[in-house]
């Protein structure tokens, strides 16, 4: 008789190309990224880290990125009620931001707080322009040796992005953004999403 095997308390990250995004959209979502003001993001200690634009609410501020939003959140809902069950509630963008990563540049290890799930659209993203890297830093009582990696013994895993990649993970996931070795600039759209509603049960329910 085969043994049966559970993946307890996952955490999910869906990937997924929207390929019916046209090019010339993609190109004008470029154009946008690149007139915007930066900032360092703040790592104390840190060196060649990459770059976020001043303004932490694109999809609410600029009405060229409305359309990006609107596909987002139906991919998002489709996600979080047909995998995850989520139906009951609806959920909503908060922050959103473009993360810019020149050449040398990259992100080091972070999650997010007050959010729910996070996730990243990908408008300038190829080979050898850092990879997204997911971390689990949960206590292990032993590190035995490995011989083969995967899904059920890795203590990280990661995804090359392509241009149109749409990816949403659990905000609490630690990741981090490998250096770019391209000669361009990476360039994609992080959002944050809550749920909406009556959540919670007992005398842990909120309304938000």
């Amino acid at each position: 008789m085969d043994a049966s095997i559970y993946c307890l308390f996952p955490k999910v990250v869906y990937l997924k190309n929207i390929d019916y995004i046209d090019n010339k959209y993609l190109l004008s979502l470029n154009k946008f990224c690149k007139k915007l003001k930066y900032v360092e993001i703040p790592k104390e200690e840190s060196e060649n880290i990459s770059q976020s634009s001043e303004d932490r609410y694109l999809f609410n501020n600029h009405k060229g990125l409305f359309k990006l939003k609107d596909i987002i959140l139906k991919e998002f809902n489709d996600f979080k009620n047909n995998l995850l069950s989520h139906t009951y509630n609806s959920f909503k963008i908060t922050t959103s931001w473009v993360a810019k990563v020149d050449k040398g540049k990259q992100a080091n290890i972070h999650n997010h707080n007050n959010s729910f799930y996070s996730g990243v659209f990908y408008i300038n993203s190829e080979k050898d322009m850092g990879d997204i890297s997911f971390n689990n830093f949960e206590t292990a009582r032993f590190l035995p040796r490995v011989e083969k990696y995967s899904l059920l013994n890795s203590r990280s895993f990661f995804i090359t992005p392509k241009n149109k990649d749409l990816i949403f993970f659990p905000s609490e996931l630690y990741h981090k953004i490998n250096k770019n070795n391209n000669k361009e600039t990476r360039l994609s759209i992080a959002f944050n999403i809550i749920p909406e509603g009556v959540i919670g049960r007992g005398d842990s329910e909120l309304i938000i």
